[in-house]
């Protein structure tokens, strides 16, 4: 369960407290701002929203829920520092080209990045310690990822078929 049962509707997006819940899949718009008082973004929440390019998110924000942003059209994220949780397959098949991940992510779950055959670069992750299974399968683009020092553990085919990664460099560890 999600938020404090306030259920509330801004714009034709759906909240729960201080969850947003649900963004209009077929709403004809690029962007779209999540509210600074929003925490977290539930489960699916901009799942399909194809016509979406673009989804600024607030400082505060603290989780990501499962399959978040799945099938969407965003081609950037910068996941604010005060993020702890990224759901499994938060991202998956979605259209992105780069993705910033703050420094409060520690692990970057299953399929997390699955099949987002546009992106290019993952920047950030400084404290990232693991990375699950498929986190970044068959993101073909993928050519620049970073140096995560404090990396621990890396998943079964978290990496497979990502065709143009250059390089890759594991901590003295």
């Amino acid at each position: 369960t999600y938020g404090e049962g306030d259920l509330s509707s801004i714009d034709g997006v759906l909240f729960d407290g201080d969850v947003l819940l649900a963004y209009p899949a077929g709403r004809d718009a690029d962007s779209y701002t999540v509210p600074d008082w929003v925490t977290a973004i539930g489960d699916c929440a901009f799942s399909n929203s194809n016509g979406l390019k673009g989804v600024i998110l607030p400082d505060g924000l603290v989780s990501i829920g499962d399959s978040a942003f799945m099938s969407s059209g965003i081609q950037e994220i910068a996941i604010p520092d005060s993020v702890t949780h990224i759901g499994e397959s938060a991202f998956y098949y979605s259209w992105l080209t780069s993705a910033d991940i703050g420094a409060g992510v520690t692990e970057i779950p299953q399929e997390a990045f699955s099949l987002c055959d546009y992106l290019e670069t993952v920047t950030g992750g400084e404290n990232v310690t693991s990375i699950g299974d498929w986190a970044f399968y068959e993101c073909r683009a993928l050519y620049t990822f970073p140096y995560m020092p404090e990396l621990r553990s890396i998943g079964a085919s978290a990496f497979d078929n990502c065709r143009s990664l250059e390089t890759f460099e594991i901590g003295p560890d």
